[in-house]
């Protein structure tokens, strides 16, 4: 009867997908955290501006705000944990160069927020809080075309901000990545990320140090296969869990005891994700309420990944989505963010278009964008060799920035991120496509403003797979209904054709 009542409420958990949206301007999602009040943090960037959402349980957008910062063209932000007071401290990127920290209530008000460089192109990983309430950040300094090309920078903020220390550490001869910072229980910290020597050959790196930020003990983490990546760790009183990246195998977990030698270490699931390039992130490592792991492999189609408490494979789930961060839910199943459209974004460089959500539940099963997995997983035998590191302290440069808060009013609808772009989606008032009545019932018929002098060759719509449901090149369309009755609600994607011009356009259709 147990059992019975267990599949039930597994059942009755609650799914969705979402996708939040600005017409006019490109919005990403990054990180997501559970708030105080039961609801979501997301944080990520809106037209190349900070951008920072609350949702409730269903996804519904709570309040959004804008965020930029004077004397910097772009702000992004990449991860948001919460704070031993109620609040939010969060970090991510200015101008490509620079990093910023913000420490904000639980209303979105910015309690302070800080600069910080160490004199080169600098982007922040992580983020996580002290046992003295202030923060450690770490992340990557690149040095452009000097070997070692990238070292690893960390730096130790106080509860308001202020910096205790920094530095940059060396290990590799070629490339140097800090993916994750967490603080361990003797009060100083654990990193893991990657290193590169000259063959470039990465492999997992895990560097400990002291209160100070000083070394203790650096560990260098081979795989005999292949080369490796470290994403995230988990600290506990005794041991190391740590979620790595095998580039044509899949992710990896490593457990060690706290000086770095491995007990165990398992392989091959979900997707790889290889050495890490400017600004893209790592997936965060969590502990689930049985005791387990989860985790997501980001890129275009990741993997949300379930694992048992000994490291044994659960479950995997594939996501037709751009996946960048995930947490588990109130109810214990998953509410996984990431980025659309999966192929041809114009104009708006690395960053999407749309942000989507998808809620699954503690089986990873969801109504929609979610499929199984690949279930492969083994063992390995890996090895731990001692390494050196250099270290530079007292590298960065802290100073306070003001931002400047504004309304985005992001717009949503039920459904799965865009496979396909590739044309550009801002209109204007002056050239662009207009589709009418919007939402579309049975029938709608399209407009092209200013579309003086240009011949008409194809009109296409697509689904939101990127199936193809209706195609003519007869231009009497431009002037008549084209009838989609059969089709079912749900978004779709139109696109006009001319002789030297090509127009796009979302619609969504509810019967």
């Amino acid at each position: 009867m147990l059992c019975t009542c267990s599949v039930a409420l597994i059942a009755q958990q609650p799914t969705f997908t979402k996708v939040f949206g600005d017409h006019f301007n490109p919005v990403q999602g990054c990180g997501i955290v559970k708030t105080f009040d039961s609801n979501y943090m997301v944080v990520g960037s809106i037209s190349r501006q900070a951008l920072i959402l609350k949702m409730d349980q269903g996804g519904n957008i709570l309040w959004d705000k804008k965020i930029s910062f004077p004397g910097y063209f772009s702000a992004w932000l990449t991860r948001i944990i919460r704070t031993h007071d109620s609040c939010f401290a969060v970090v991510g990127n200015l101008n490509d160069n620079d990093i910023v920290c913000m420490k904000i209530t639980a209303d979105g008000d910015t309690l302070w927020s800080r600069s910080i460089n160490f004199g080169n192109d600098d982007y922040a990983n992580s983020i996580f809080e002290t046992y003295d309430k202030g923060v450690l950040i770490a992340g990557t300094s690149y040095l452009n075309n000097v070997p070692p090309y990238s070292k690893m920078a960390i730096v130790k903020l106080d509860s308001v901000g202020n910096q205790e220390w920094s530095s940059l550490l060396t290990i590799g001869t070629n490339a140097n990545e800090a993916a994750s910072v967490r603080q361990t229980f003797d009060s100083g910290c654990i990193l893991i990320g990657t290193t590169q020597n000259s063959e470039f050959k990465g492999a997992t790196t895990l560097v400990k140090l002291n209160s100070t930020g000083t070394g203790a003990w650096s560990k260098r983490i081979e795989y005999p296969f292949s080369s490796s990546a470290g994403l995230d760790v988990i600290a506990t009183d005794s041991t190391l869990f740590c979620n790595t990246d095998v580039p044509g195998i899949g992710t990896a977990l490593i457990k060690t005891d706290f000086s770095g030698n491995i007990l165990w270490s398992k392989y091959g699931f979900g997707g790889g994700n290889g050495f890490s390039y400017r600004g893209i992130l790592r997936p965060r490592f969590q502990c689930t309420a049985d005791n387990g792991f989860a985790f997501v492999s980001v890129g275009a189609e990741g993997s949300l990944v379930k694992l048992e408490p000994t490291g044994n494979l659960k479950w995997t789930k594939s996501l037709r989505l751009d996946v960048m961060d995930m947490t588990e839910s109130y109810d214990h199943g998953f509410m996984v963010i990431g980025n659309g459209p999966l192929i041809g974004v114009k104009l708006v460089g690395p960053l999407g278009y749309q942000l989507g959500i998808v809620k699954s539940d503690s089986q990873g099963n969801g109504v929609g964008c979610i499929e199984d997995g690949s279930d492969f997983s083994d063992t390995c035998v890996l090895v731990s060799i001692p390494i050196s590191v250099i270290t530079s302290m007292a590298a960065g440069n802290v100073i306070a920035i003001h931002p400047f808060i504004s309304d985005p009013s992001l717009s949503s609808f039920d459904g799965c991120i865009d496979v396909t772009g590739g044309v550009d989606d801002c209109l204007t008032q002056q050239d662009g496509l207009v589709v009418f009545p919007s939402p579309v019932r049975n029938t709608f018929q399209i407009k092209i403003i200013n579309r003086d002098k240009l011949t008409f060759k194809s009109l296409t719509i697509n689904n939101i797979i990127g199936e193809k449901v209706f195609q003519s090149s007869c231009p009497q369309l431009l002037k008549s209904e084209i009838d989609l009755c059969q089709q079912p609600d749900g978004l779709y994607m139109i696109q006009v054709v001319f002789n030297e011009k090509t127009y796009s356009q979302k619609f969504l259709i509810r019967h």
